[in-house]
């Protein structure tokens, strides 16, 4: 005579057999795929400037997003569609700043260097984004200093070193002319 085995839950035969649920073995392999671990940045760094700085960095902010948002220049951009209007120029990065129907676009290139692998090939990462949120008054500035983008921190140092005027961002955008700037 053959006894039967005694009734158990599938959990404690899950248990004795050490399987884990499916979720937890997806995790292990994205973890291992992307060879990293299932980490967080405990803290968002938040770069440091001066009162003054900070004055003059959100007044650069409001004086940009104001010539945006005034009657003249949305008319502009409707005809023209993508105004350029800031031309900045750094060691490792080149950007420009145009407006279109969306907001404040900000198109920019980094030179990465030259990689071995590829014959000494000269490296350079290209892209756009939409810088709105950055101009916007309340939490502009306190968002745009805790970036990690090499871009927006080459931007920034242009912000808080330079002051920007409403009449000469307008009489560029009117004339389809950049102001040059160059971060040190």
């Amino acid at each position: 005579m053959v006894k039967a085995p005694g009734k158990t839950s599938g959990r404690d035969v899950k248990r004795k057999k050490g399987i884990i649920s499916k979720k937890a073995v997806v995790r292990e392999v994205v973890a291992k795929v992307a060879g990293k671990k299932d980490q967080r940045p405990s803290e968002v760094q938040v770069r440091k400037v001066s009162d003054v700085e900070l004055a003059r960095l959100k007044k650069n902010l409001q004086t940009v997003w104001d010539a945006y948002c005034s009657p003249e220049t949305r008319e502009t951009v409707s005809r023209k569609k993508h105004v350029s209007f800031l031309a900045v120029q750094s060691g490792a990065v080149f950007l420009n700043l145009s407006l279109v129907d969306k907001g404040i676009l900000m198109e920019y290139e980094l030179d990465l260097g030259s990689k071995q692998e590829l014959a000494g090939a000269q490296i350079y990462k290209q892209d756009t984004m939409l810088v709105n949120r950055y101009f916007t008054p309340e939490s502009g500035a306190e968002e745009i200093l805790k970036t990690t983008n090499v871009a927006l921190q080459t931007l920034v140092d242009i912000l808080v070193n330079n002051d920007l005027s409403d009449a000469g961002i307008r009489n560029a955008i009117a004339r389809g002319e950049q102001i040059q700037l160059s971060a040190a």
